[in-house]
């Protein structure tokens, strides 16, 4: 008898990988503060920030009050 389908593709339980014991760099994290986003000039600035982190960087986080 052929296995049903949920047999078939049963995802294995997850395993959390161990630390790892190397001296990894650590990626820089850019907080983009929007907060001011509705001052004069503000989102401007913002776009500008967040386009050169995501060229640059590639992370960032947003931070709200």
């Amino acid at each position: 008898m052929a296995p049903s389908i949920a047999e078939a593709y049963r995802v294995p339980q997850y395993e959390r990988p161990k630390q790892t014991k190397e001296d990894l760099e650590l990626a820089p994290l850019v907080e983009i503060d929007i907060s001011c986003f509705n001052e004069p000039g503000e989102k401007e600035r913002l776009v500008a920030k967040l386009e050169d982190t995501v060229r640059d960087v590639g992370f960032w986080i947003v931070h709200w009050p």
